[in-house]
């Protein structure tokens, strides 16, 4: 998906393009982050870590929200 944007944006070099993951904003979006992470992982290399309720939208403090960070990070280490 990220690859067919970039595409269509004319980018070039789009190989040399990574991202940075948001997990509070993936999580806003109603994203699976297993399924975001399967996805993109290969095109990950910066992480902003904030914990998110989904529901009420607002960010909050780590741990305190409904991501599950021990998975996130052990799904990360496979692309690393």
């Amino acid at each position: 998906l990220l690859l067919e944007v970039l595409k269509k944006l004319n980018v070039d070099h789009v190989n040399q393009v990574n991202v940075t993951y948001d997990t509070g904003n993936v999580n806003a979006a109603g994203i699976a982050y297993s399924d975001y992470i399967k996805m993109i992982g290969h095109k990950i290399d910066n992480i902003h870590v904030k914990d998110r309720i989904r529901r009420s939208g607002q960010s909050v403090e780590y741990g305190a929200g409904e991501l599950d960070f021990s998975e996130i990070f052990s799904l990360l280490k496979r692309y690393r």
